[in-house]
C-alpha cells in the first residue's frame, strides 16, 4: 500500500475538485476526466493484482460504497464503465458526493499507513532493545567468567603427595584467589559439591527478599565456605541475576565463580563438576 503522503495528497486533489464544483465552477470533460484519473490514481494503490475487477474507476467506486453505504452512484450493478458513461450519469451532486467520500476514504487510507510505520518503527525499536539487550547480557557473563590470577606456591618434597581437599581461598590485592594445590581437579570438584548448596540458598532468599543488598547477602553466610569464595561483586551479581525471570543458574553461577576463582575455564571446572567423572589421580613425581 502507498505511504501516507500519497493518500494526503490524493485527498486534497479530492477537496479540491470538490471546492471547485460547489463554488459554481463550470462542469466539462476536463472535470470528468481529472475525478476519473484521480479515481484511477487511487485504485491503482489498493486493488490486489488478481482483481476480478479490471475497471479501476468501478474498483475505486466498490470501494468508496463499502465505507459508506449511503453513498449511491449509478453504476451499482455495472461491471463495465466508459468515459462517456461516466460523463453522462454523473450529475453535479453525484460529483459532489463522489469527491467527499473519496477524500474521506483517502484520509482513512493516510492514517491507516501512519499506524503502520508507527508499529512497524515500534518492532524495530523492541528488536533492537532485545538485541542490545542480550549483547550486553552476553558481555556481562564473559566478563564474569575472565580467568583470575591464580597463586602458584613452591612445589613440595619430591614425592610427597598432599592428601586432596577443598580449595583454599586468600586475597591478593583486590583479587580473591584459589590456593593452588596438588590435585585441583579433586579441590575443585568437592568446593563446588559444597558451594551449590548455599548457592541454591542463596536464590531462595533473594528472590523472597526483593530489594536486599550484597552486603546483607553477605552477611547471612557469615562464617561459611560459601562466603570466603566470593567477593562484594560476586554477591551483588546474585541478586541481580537471582531476580530476573530467567536467571542464568544456581550451576552456571557456581561454574562462574570457580573459573574466577582458580583461572580456569568454564568448561575445565564444568567437567570437574559433573557428577559420575572418572577422574585419573595426579602424583606429583
Amino acid at each position: 500500500m502507498a505511504d501516507s503522503v500519497f493518500w494526503r495528497d490524493l485527498a486534497d486533489q479530492f477537496e479540491k475538485l470538490q471546492d471547485k464544483l460547489r463554488a459554481g465552477g463550470k462542469i466539462t470533460k476536463l472535470t470528468y476526466k481529472t475525478l476519473e484519473g484521480l479515481a484511477i490514481k487511487g485504485a491503482s494503490k489498493i486493488a490486489p493484482p488478481d482483481t476480478p475487477t479490471p475497471n479501476l474507476l468501478l474498483f475505486w467506486l466498490k470501494a468508496v460504497r463499502k465505507e459508506d453505504p449511503d453513498f449511491r452512484s449509478p453504476y451499482r450493478d455495472i461491471e463495465g464503465l466508459s468515459l462517456a458513461e461516466f460523463e453522462q450519469n454523473f450529475e453535479i451532486g453525484s460529483l459532489d458526493d463522489m469527491c467527499q467520500n473519496s477524500a474521506t476514504f483517502c484520509r482513512k487510507l493516510q492514517n491507516q499507513a501512519l499506524q503502520a510505520k508507527f508499529e512497524k518503527k515500534h518492532r524495530n525499536a523492541a528488536e533492537t532493545r532485545t538485541t542490545a539487550k542480550a549483547e550486553r547480557q552476553s558481555a556481562k557473563l564473559t566478563a564474569y567468567q575472565l580467568p583470575m590470577r591464580v597463586d602458584h606456591p613452591p612445589p613440595g618434597p619430591m614425592g610427597k603427595v598432599e592428601a586432596p581437599q577443598p580449595l583454599r581461598f586468600v586475597r591478593r590485592g583486590n583479587d580473591l584467589v584459589a590456593k593452588h594445590c596438588n590435585d585441583m581437579e579433586k579441590a575443585i570438584g568437592d568446593s563446588y559439591s559444597r558451594l551449590l548448596p548455599h548457592m541454591n540458598e542463596a536464590q531462595s532468599i533473594v528472590r523472597s527478599n526483593k530489594g536486599i543488598t550484597a552486603s546483607e547477602l553477605e552477611s547471612r553466610f557469615k562464617n561459611t565456605y560459601f562466603a570466603k569464595a566470593l567477593n562484594m561483586d560476586d554477591w551483588q551479581l546474585l541478586i541481580e541475576e537471582f531476580g530476573k525471570k530467567r536467571p542464568v543458574g544456581c550451576r552456571n553461577l557456581m561454574l562462574g565463580v570457580l573459573s574466577r576463582r582458580t583461572g580456569k575455564s568454564v568448561e575445565t571446572v564444568a567437567t570437574y563438576t559433573r557428577p559420575g567423572r572418572k577422574r585419573t589421580k595426579s602424583v606429583r613425581q
